[in-house]
């Protein structure tokens, strides 16, 4: 099997750079270990959105700074702690010890 570009994973960024190459003619295999299931990296957890790692909702408002008291009441905006964002979606107890973020 044969390529001009080889993407190894299948999230934004991976994903962006082999439509860039497909664009422009380049013939791109796209290389992703994850199950079908979990595929799409970041993506997965945002929906295209940015993903921001924070251990609080008030760590994150900080970012968020334009939003509106209404906004902010309607949304679920979900905490992706940072040992998450570290481990991904399939961590345990045990590699959060090893990893020592416990």
């Amino acid at each position: 099997m044969e390529c001009d570009v080889l993407v190894v994973g299948a999230g934004n960024a991976a994903m962006c750079a082999a439509l860039a190459a497909r664009e422009n003619g380049a013939g791109v295999i796209v290389l992703e270990r994850a199950r079908i299931q979990e595929r799409g990296g970041n993506l997965a957890f945002t929906a295209g959105a940015l993903r921001v790692a924070c251990n609080t909702l008030d760590e994150l408002l900080e970012l968020l700074t334009d939003l509106s008291e209404e906004e902010k009441s309607n949304t679920d905006f979900g905490i992706c702690t940072r040992t998450r964002v570290y481990l991904g979606p399939n961590w345990d107890l045990a590699q959060v010890r090893r990893a020592g973020l416990m």
